[in-house]
């Protein structure tokens, strides 16, 4: 069965499938924006930055949806989003590192860039990374910050993560149950992450303590599409961190 045909029969005929699949209008949604994006990362030439398989990562799609569903009908349980966060850096409790994101976006073309920092509680930097992402929204950099620091932190093994972002507004869409920010598309990746086997907390800071991450935004050559993660921290970023750490 091609492709267009397999469109055809879940249309007109879902029941056929459906009897597969508890959540087969779900997944059967997710597969297909996700054969959708998978077809402009080949057009584009800008591959996927991770080798999971459209039917994967339809059903953790799936799963995140269910997940948010759940936790719509728990919102009584759901943590409370710290509104007011503080103004200077804050070490992590012991058994936890933080994570701190910021974007960067260029009003003249639309252009945007995002930096984060992962530090452990004496303050020593564990990993900082910086990517320019393209024309989007202010919002959506935002949330790339988070994204691309979430998957650096699971690929380095941490199990307790506290993400910290100066964007309250992020910090609100990420904590609510459903995504209201329908056209961001990011956002069912994040959650996924964040609904792995590990511990994350979602807090806010103010921008003034989130200086290094807001630097490594700043600093993106916005004509390099490649994430970087720093092998070597620059002397501004090493005495902003002495001057946090003290």
């Amino acid at each position: 069965m091609d492709i267009k045909n397999w469109v055809e029969v879940n249309l007109t005929r879902p029941n056929m499938f459906a009897k597969e699949s508890k959540d087969w209008e779900i997944l059967f949604g997710s597969v297909l924006w996700n054969i959708w994006i998978m077809r402009n990362s080949i057009v584009f030439n800008n591959p996927m930055e991770d080798n999971i398989g459209i039917l994967e990562r339809s059903r953790r799609m799936t799963n995140s949806i269910n997940n948010a569903n759940r936790e719509r009908n728990q919102a009584n349980k759901s943590q409370p989003i710290e509104l007011v966060g503080p103004t200077v850096w804050l070490p992590p409790s012991e058994g936890w590192e933080k994570l701190n994101t910021d974007a960067a976006r260029r009003n003249t073309d639309g252009k945007a860039a995002c930096g984060g920092v992962i530090r452990d509680l004496n303050g020593k930097l564990r990993i900082d990374f910086k990517k320019f992402i393209g024309i989007c929204s202010t919002m959506e950099a935002e949330l790339w910050g988070v994204y691309t620091g979430l998957r650096c932190a699971w690929e380095q093994g941490i199990q307790q993560l506290i993400v910290e972002v100066d964007s309250l507004e992020a910090i609100q869409t990420l904590k609510n149950s459903t995504n209201k920010e329908g056209n961001i598309t990011i956002i069912p990746y994040i959650r996924e992450l964040i609904n792995r086997d590990w511990n994350v907390r979602l807090q806010h800071v103010r921008r003034e303590g989130n200086k290094i991450a807001d630097k490594l935004a700043r600093s993106v050559n916005f004509e390099d599409s490649q994430t970087r993660i720093l092998q070597e921290h620059p002397a501004d970023i090493s005495q902003l961190v002495i001057e946090e750490c003290n």
